[in-house]
């Protein structure tokens, strides 16, 4: 249970830090293309408000001088890869302005110009070119395209550089989580170790008591009979010694599997000398069983665990199904697992989520439980046993009036 607490305990560290991270590198990414995109319209106003002029040779333009060890790229449009097209009114291109012309050839740019026509906007995105269009005073049309692909690139570089870092972090964080969790979750330990001990202790103590009330209303008895006031100690002794070997069961299925002995069990072997052994009660309350059990059903598990986890369930329905109802129990695999379902019709539903059944000590009718001898308990063990086998059981209310109890292991 404490390794389970601890793997839980790691597992919610590392999930609330992965949303956290997952969180910040989208809001830079947003963040970061918003600014591209306000930046490349910027550059596109700029761009737009220059007349169209034939490119500037490289050998012409400005170049600074080297700083540590960089070829500073000059400041200007000279310095962004973009083209202009000039249409006249007639829908023709009449002249170009581009701008480090070896990444675009002519028929790249008619193309690209015939697009932004065809759309019809005012601002577009073509290939990796953002352009945006004007309208001239001659009634021509201007369209500026500006290669936004290194600014693409660029946050790109940015998103695999900062999952890099992500991916760093969650492991460094998985390592110092490691590390730090046997410290944290000592408190909770140390106290679940205590409540386990004075449990165990309790019951061991409690059970000195009860035998000597026991053998006390054994010797009234004989000595002066046996009247209601010894049927009901007996009685409550019987019930409180009931609860206390519960409780027990509970407290040593609350340590750790591994000291539990596991082997290959014959599930469907199980369930028939199961049923063989409620056969009396249930002729008694002329309870209908339908038995749909699939052959040669394996698993392994610890016997005595799995007989007492069936036990249960067909006692629980058994107890509370209708005079006259029916019981169904079927097993079945599926997937690698077995699957287990007990349904049962009763006089009515509870008024409770079906999960609230396997609380401790709840109990749907108090006053028809005592009568029964039930302890508020036998789910609890059942839940237990189930999650010690790392499987899992559920509960569900089907209409008009039935309870399943499915167990997956």
């Amino acid at each position: 249970m404490i390794k389970a607490l601890q793997r839980r305990f790691i597992f919610t560290a590392m999930i609330s830090l992965l949303v956290l991270l997952i969180i910040l590198i989208a809001g830079i990414t947003t963040i970061s293309y918003i600014m591209m995109e306000h930046s490349a319209n910027d550059t596109l106003e700029m761009l737009s408000s220059v007349p169209a002029q034939p490119a500037v040779p490289l050998d012409q333009r400005d170049e600074r001088l080297p700083a540590f060890g960089y070829q500073i790229a000059p400041d200007g449009p000279n310095a962004l890869n973009y083209f202009t097209v000039l249409i006249n009114a007639e829908g023709q291109i009449t002249a170009t302005d581009i701008h480090l012309p070896q990444t675009v050839s002519e028929e790249e740019i008619s193309v690209y110009a015939e697009a932004a026509l065809a759309q019809q906007n005012e601002r577009g995105k073509i290939a990796s070119y953002k352009y945006l269009s004007t309208t001239l005073e001659n009634g021509g049309t201007q369209i500026v395209f500006l290669d936004n692909s290194i600014q693409a690139q660029t946050l790109l570089n940015v998103l695999i550089i900062s999952g890099v870092v992500a991916l760093g972090c969650m492991a460094l964080m998985f390592i110092i989580v490691l590390i730090i969790s046997k410290r944290a979750i000592r408190p909770i330990a140390e106290n679940i170790a205590k409540q386990r001990r004075f449990v165990t202790d309790a019951g061991h103590e409690i059970k000195t008591p009860l035998a000597i009330i026991m053998a006390n209303t054994d010797a009234l008895e004989l000595h002066l009979g046996e009247s209601k006031w010894s049927r009901n100690i007996r009685g409550q002794s019987i019930r409180l010694n009931g609860l206390m070997k519960n409780l027990l069961t509970l407290a040593r299925f609350d340590e750790d599997i591994a000291s539990l002995p596991m082997e290959e069990i014959d599930l469907s072997s199980l369930f028939h000398d199961c049923l063989a052994a409620f056969n009396e009660i249930i002729e008694r309350r002329q309870l209908t069983v339908i038995a749909e059990i699939a052959p040669a059903i394996k698993c392994s598990g610890n016997r005595e665990s799995l007989i007492q986890l069936l036990t249960i369930l067909l006692d629980n329905a058994t107890k509370y199904a209708n005079t006259g109802g029916d019981i169904t129990v079927s097993l079945n695999a599926k997937n690698n697992k077995t699957i287990w379902k007990i349904q049962n019709t009763c006089e009515t539903l509870p008024g409770v989520q079906p999960s609230t059944l396997f609380d401790r000590f709840y109990r749907s009718d108090a006053a028809r439980t005592q009568k029964n001898g039930g302890y508020g308990i036998g789910l609890s063990i059942a839940q237990a046993i189930v999650a010690m086998h790392q499987g899992k059981i559920e509960a569900f209310y089907i209409d008009p009036a039935s309870i399943c109890f499915q167990v997956e292991i």
